[in-house]
């Protein structure tokens, strides 16, 4: 351990608000590569912003349309029920049935479109 005589103190001017003392630079200086850099992240954190906003609103755009298929699904199975306790003809009911299915499965298959790029 070195030792050091202690020859003269200067007093420290303590801000609680942590201002700029007085008599202190204005400016900042940077470099080209330093302002570069700054620039390039100020752009990368700008895109990444913007991809999560339309991540987001996609998300919810997807979320909003199954929404809507499952209440159409419930729907069909509902009247498919309905038709069920109905005192139809037999034909008759094999053709609702059929019917029901086909929307059904042409709704399961339209789910397809939800991903497809727009």
């Amino acid at each position: 351990m070195i030792r050091r005589t202690v020859k003269s103190l200067a007093e420290f001017d303590f801000r609680g608000d942590f201002a700029p003392a007085a008599g202190a630079a204005d400016t900042v200086r940077l470099s080209a590569a330093e302002l570069a850099a700054l620039l390039a992240g100020a752009r990368a954190d700008g895109a990444e912003a913007e991809r999560a906003r339309d991540a987001a609103r996609e998300s919810a755009r997807l979320e909003a349309v199954s929404g809507q298929l499952k209440r159409a699904l419930d729907e069909l199975l509902r009247l498919a029920e309905c038709l069920d306790r109905a005192a139809l003809p037999e034909g008759a009911a094999r053709e609702a049935r059929t019917l029901i299915a086909s929307a059904c499965q042409g709704i399961v298959d339209g789910q397809g479109d939800l991903f497809a790029n727009r």
